[in-house]
């Protein structure tokens, strides 16, 4: 019985909507209830007998447990999948219709975590995507609890392997191949390399079509191949199954000081006919230090460029839920190293928000490798300092998160003790991380910045020095 894969190369568009009263929308690596994925199904072969098709997704965290969560098809009747990203109100992909019990494939608890399956019912939610060619998942709550309780990987996942599926069996003949790699399925032979030392990295390529295929060749690159990355060698598989069959290729590779993003390109020539090729590269960081265990940033010399800004900045919508609260657009946010204030030297992160809308949230936010050898524990801390803006309005909370997923909305943060004056004050969080059976190997994000409220018609300069990652 042939199975089709449609992962995120057949996904056309995506949305998280913040709750009611808050119009916010995004498109990033978190899809958090209420969210949307519309798949294309152009490469479901004509024909076919026996449709099983199935959802599968991974919650990768849980913010509250004991909330029912619904996972919907919309349907033609509730709102078809006219949708997009860019051009819908946020009010509207909040809404979205699914108001028939029947169009709910599967319900879990807000708690749960880690892969979810549901079967789609071939009639009639199946049949009627496929006439449309297109199908369209919905995340909400089966009784709305204004509340954000969970966090599912977005098709654009770091690990894009735990991005949105559908896995379709089917009678049949077999089609076409469709190779894919995606970052877990790049290994590292060593966890924590010295600069100099060899190491084997291989990767395992996976095939999602239906058709077998051999002689696939596949090369490995230090930096971006599309942006001045350095060819590390390429090697040739054997045959790999359709429906999910695998093969595995190794290269050797000399580590040199500093973080590496090690690419993997799978049949970079276009040699073999299959049905995407946008899942055909993937990448991984590889950390090769001196120190594995403490990371120090004062602005000045000290690695400010592995810090990067982020935000999570809401648009206020009335209590009726009409109209958006004007003006019609996000507040600005940005930061930069700035000479402006600093607690020691002469450097220090400023970030800006200029309030145009209540509330929002904006950090900085870095990756350090972590790795735990089985049944241990690790402690990752970081310590900072932090200043308010002068004249800022008071209801200012330093936020702060340490994590395997990258931080993207307010509940992946800690909220800290708020400033009590504008000057610098030191703040510190910490978080431990525990193996099982098996080592973990991974990068941990750690993030500080300033949480807002009661922001309008301010415009806002925060700022952050001296930080110090400690992993014990």
């Amino acid at each position: 019985m042939p199975t089709l894969i449609m992962d995120r190369a057949d996904v056309l568009d995506w949305v998280r909507a913040k709750e009611q009263g808050n119009w916010f929308k995004a498109k990033d690596t978190a899809l958090v209830p209420r969210s949307l994925v519309k798949f294309s199904l152009k490469d479901v072969p004509s024909g076919i007998t026996n449709p099983t098709p199935t959802l599968k997704f991974n919650i990768e965290k849980s913010y509250e447990a004991g909330h029912q969560m619904g996972v919907y098809i919309v349907r033609k009747s509730n709102g078809d999948d006219n949708w997009k990203f860019e051009e819908t109100l946020t009010r509207d992909l909040y809404k979205w219709p699914v108001t028939d019990p029947t169009d709910r494939i599967g319900v879990y608890d807000s708690g749960d975590t880690g892969l979810k399956s549901f079967a789609i019912p071939p009639v009639p939610l199946w049949n009627e995507a496929i006439a449309k060619g297109t199908l369209t998942v919905k995340w909400q709550e089966v009784i709305p609890a204004g509340s954000k309780s969970s966090r599912i990987a977005s098709p654009i996942s770091l690990n894009s392997g735990l991005a949105p599926y559908i896995q379709l069996s089917y009678t049949g003949s077999n089609t076409t191949p469709d190779l894919a790699i995606y970052r877990s399925d790049i290994k590292f032979s060593t966890i924590w390399p010295t600069p100099g030392s060899q190491i084997t990295i291989t990767a395992t390529v996976r095939n999602n079509g239906t058709q077998s295929t051999s002689n696939v060749l596949v090369e490995f690159w230090d930096g971006s191949p599309y942006d001045g990355g350095t060819l590390i060698g390429s090697q040739t598989t054997g045959t790999i199954p359709g429906g999910g069959g695998t093969a595995s290729v190794s290269v050797a590779y000399t580590t040199s000081l500093g973080r590496h993003i090690i690419y993997v390109r799978v049949d970079p020539t276009g040699s073999i006919t299959e049905l995407h090729r946008t899942n055909n590269f993937a990448f991984r960081s590889l950390w090769v230090l001196n120190n594995y265990t403490s990371y120090p940033t004062d602005f000045d010399a000290n690695r400010p460029e592995e810090w990067v800004v982020d935000s999570d900045i809401i648009l206020r919508a009335t209590t009726s839920d009409v109209l958006p609260h004007p003006p019609q657009h996000a507040s600005m946010v940005g930061g930069h190293p700035s000479s402006e204030a600093a607690h020691g030297g002469i450097l220090s992160q400023k970030l800006i928000y200029e309030g145009s809308h209540d509330d929002g949230s904006i950090w900085i936010v870095r990756p350090i490798p972590l790795a735990i050898p089985k049944n241990s524990s690790k402690t990752v801390r970081v310590d900072f300092w932090a200043k308010k803006a002068p004249s800022a309005w008071p209801n200012n909370t330093i936020i702060a998160a340490i994590d395997s997923t990258l931080p993207e909305v307010e509940e992946d943060f800690t909220m800290l003790d708020p400033p009590s004056s504008e000057t610098w004050q030191s703040y510190s969080h910490s978080r431990v991380f525990t193996s099982g059976a098996v080592p973990l190997n991974m990068e941990v994000f750690v993030a500080v910045g300033f949480h807002n409220t009661e922001t309008e018609n301010l415009d806002l300069a925060h700022y952050l020095d001296d930080i110090l990652i400690t992993v014990t």
